[in-house]
């Protein structure tokens, strides 16, 4: 994908995007924020980290991005 939303917030890849599907459960004592600095992927030894940006922009992360996740 070398683009994701419009307007604005849209974001351009300088290569393309990979767009993933999570699962995120609180398993501390105390509530917490879920923000695109503590998001990584790995494909081999190659790190490759969330872009802010992209989070922003993206309809499907105003699901969770920065919303307090309680403990279960």
């Amino acid at each position: 994908m070398k683009k994701i939303g419009s307007g604005f917030l849209a974001a351009s890849a300088q290569g393309q995007f990979c767009v993933a599907d999570m699962t995120v459960k609180n398993t501390g004592d105390q509530a917490s924020l879920l923000d695109s600095s503590s998001q990584y992927a790995y494909i081999g030894d190659k790190e490759y980290t969330a872009s802010s940006e992209v989070v922003m922009a993206s309809k499907e992360a105003e699901n969770f991005f920065l919303e307090e996740h309680q403990p279960r």
